[in-house]
């Protein structure tokens, strides 16, 4: 070791710790950069070396290491710097925006209201004056400078719908019963002005009942 880098070592507070002779795995971090560095320069061809060198190391710093999990762009910055594939992230500004409440004007909305009459009042979104306060126009006709929290949105109100005109129903026709001892329908008579016919119901209409057939009990009569 030359005697300028030991000059150098000592004025900057530097420990150096050297490593055995003909043993490359002691300082086998240094030896894995070089591996990394060699690597990624057979793998790109287009530019000068040095202009190979500055991406690769500009990648190198921008990959979040196994070990601590961030970057060593963001350990010396404290941030993480901007690169190519940002530009497929959606920015923040945009996703900040599609959270908020976005109020336009002419939307109509609901103003609460502070005083001893109703709890919201009803109006229109006259103008914006600010990101989050807006003037809003009531139906009574006053104007109110409101911030976002103090304002719901309105939806129209839905008309009902429309009754359906009254349909006169015919009258249905009484069932027709069957007289069970001759298997024939009773007299039918039509209606007066109908074209329905009227059923005369069977007079000496029976219900008829399932028959059970009973067997005498079989007794158990011992014999001695």
């Amino acid at each position: 070791m030359s005697t300028e880098f030991e000059d150098f070592l000592a004025t900057n507070g530097i420990r150096h710790v050297t490593s055995a002779p003909y043993h490359p795995a002691t300082n086998g971090l240094a030896e894995r950069a070089v591996q990394i560095v060699k690597r990624n320069l057979k793998k790109t061809t287009e530019g000068s070396i040095k202009s190979r060198l500055a991406k690769m190391l500009y990648a190198y710093r921008l990959t979040p290491q196994s070990t601590t999990g961030v970057s060593p762009a963001e350990m010396l910055l404290g941030r993480r710097p901007r690169s190519r594939l940002d530009v497929l992230r959606p920015l923040t500004a945009e996703r900040v925006e599609s959270q908020q409440r976005l109020l336009q004007e002419g939307d109509p909305v609901l103003v609460r209201n502070y005083l001893q009459e109703e709890k919201w009042l009803p109006g229109t979104i006259e103008k914006k004056t600010g990101p989050v306060s807006c003037t809003v126009k009531l139906d009574d006709g006053r104007s109110r400078r409101c911030h976002q929290d103090q304002v719901r949105k309105r939806f129209k109100e839905i008309a009902p719908p429309e009754e359906e005109p009254d349909v006169d129903i015919p009258k249905q026709s009484p069932e027709v019963i069957v007289d069970p001892k001759t298997d024939e329908l009773p007299e039918v008579e039509a209606l007066p002005g109908s074209h329905e016919p009227k059923v005369t119901p069977a007079v000496d209409a029976k219900k008829i009942y399932p028959r059970r057939e009973r067997k005498p009990v079989d007794r158990f009569e011992p014999k001695w």
